[in-house]
């Protein structure tokens, strides 16, 4: 299985590619929508408003490997992490 990680902050991105190598899982990095849409082909335009359906995917892979996915609002971000190893188990 290749995973694709969508992520705009170049040092997170690298730090998930370097865990989900330890786990044996190979991975490609995007660092915008369109790199992304461009790696994966989809014809698709560019969605304006989100549905939730990515996150609720994310949720589903979090609840299946014991991980747990957190979210923060901050300096008019939204954030969300996900959490895994001894730090998810508290």
């Amino acid at each position: 299985m290749k995973i694709l990680i969508v992520e705009d902050e170049r040092q997170l991105s690298d730090g998930i590619v370097a865990y989900l190598g330890q786990e044996s899982y190979l991975c490609e990095q995007a660092f915008s929508y369109d790199e992304a849409h461009s790696k994966i082909g989809l014809e698709a335009p560019k969605p304006k408003e989100g549905n939730g359906l990515g996150l609720s995917i994310v949720k589903a892979i979090c609840d299946f490997h014991h991980w747990k996915v957190e979210y923060a609002f901050a300096e008019g971000r939204h954030r969300f992490s996900v959490v895994w190893g001894e730090k998810a188990e508290k």
